[in-house]
């Protein structure tokens, strides 16, 4: 600022003085951050909601520490964290950096099965059922895995879980898992198998067993013991389904 002092009987003085006004802190910027469930569609790292920060501002971003700063705002597709810095300037302030994080959350994979709940029966061999597996083309891998080897095994063929039935009666819960991929989640749904003895068998201390010559189990079962036949009947063989496979002679 030039001044000028004049004044009647003195010579008139010039000068100058400086009047500064020195930048100010910024009042503590915030910001929120990014946050999204991964679909495929790129999430835009602008740092979601800021606060105090002073009118007038300009807002860079970088994916480096102190370099690189730019108006171009970052993105992100894939699942995951980016962590991203800015910078605010101000004509009235001075300079304030940070961070925030700009996440991606991996999606929830669909996993269904055409059906939840079954029953096999065994006999002098195993017999085996199927489900289906219904699944997004972009969850991962499928595996199946069963509570209870001795009852039945459980294997998978594209999305086709075949399960197989043992000599042992009871239950077992078959689990089908979809693996975690870069994107989604790992999905898993579950099936409740029962198993049984057929019929001309029954259970014995947990153990398939076939039905001695003269009783009978006339349907698939649990039960402890095979019942016997009608009286006027009788079964030659063993493994009879049938409460009166033949008839006694002059019966």
């Amino acid at each position: 600022v030039y001044y000028q002092v004049f004044a009647l009987n003195f010579n008139t003085e010039r000068g100058s003085y400086t009047c500064t006004v020195t930048k100010a802190n910024m009042p503590s910027p915030s910001v929120t951050g990014n946050s999204k469930t991964y679909n495929g569609t790129a999430l835009t790292c602008d740092g979601g909601t800021w606060t105090n920060v002073p009118s007038g501002s300009t807002i860079t971003y970088s994916t480096t520490n102190g370099s690189g700063y730019s108006s171009t705002k970052p993105t992100r597709t894939d699942a995951g964290t980016t962590t991203v810095y800015y910078k605010i300037t101000n004509d009235n302030y001075n300079d304030f950096t940070g961070s925030f994080n700009c996440t991606v959350n991996k999606a929830t994979c669909s996993l269904t099965l055409s059906e939840t709940s079954g029953t096999l029966s065994y006999a002098t061999s195993a017999n085996t059922k199927s489900f289906t597996v219904t699944k997004s083309s972009a969850c991962g891998a499928l595996s199946v895995a069963t509570s209870a080897n001795g009852v039945a095994t459980a294997s998978v063929s594209g999305t086709t879980v075949t399960m197989r039935s043992t000599s042992k009666v009871g239950s077992a819960t078959i689990t089908v898992t979809s693996e975690e991929t870069t994107n989604y989640k790992a999905a898993s749904a579950t099936y409740a198998l029962t198993v049984n003895c057929s019929a001309g068998y029954y259970s014995a201390s947990g153990t398939c067993t076939v039905c001695a010559a003269g009783t009978y189990t006339s349907s698939a079962n649990t039960a402890a013991s095979c019942t016997n036949v009608n009286k006027g009947c009788y079964a030659a063989g063993t493994g009879s389904t049938s409460s009166c496979p033949n008839k006694c002679p002059g019966g």
